[in-house]
């Protein structure tokens, strides 16, 4: 596994707690709290990884592929919109 994965992998699930509890302190008032939590996606941010790190990665995936901005642009869509205000603490 290559270094800071694990790392990377506690601070997501962190977060999924922390939009968990968000979604259930302020449900009732309106506020929704969701998390988008991609794996390995192709960005500028990791155009330095080696593909064999990728690939590495990528073999750990349901889908077995890195995936692409187009993606996750969808889910970004439907959770800023007025479609997703039923959509909380996930």
């Amino acid at each position: 596994m290559p270094a800071g994965v694990m790392t990377f992998a506690i601070s997501k699930s962190s977060l999924v707690t922390l939009s968990r509890y968000l979604a259930q302190e302020f449900g009732k008032q309106g506020i929704t709290s969701n998390i988008l939590a991609p794996g390995l996606t192709e960005t500028d941010a990791n155009a330095y990884m080696p593909q064999e790190a990728k690939q590495q990665i990528a073999s750990l995936t349901a889908r077995g592929r890195v995936g692409k901005p187009e993606d996750v642009a969808g889910a970004v869509a439907f959770l800023a919109s007025d479609d997703s205000n039923f959509v909380t603490g996930t």
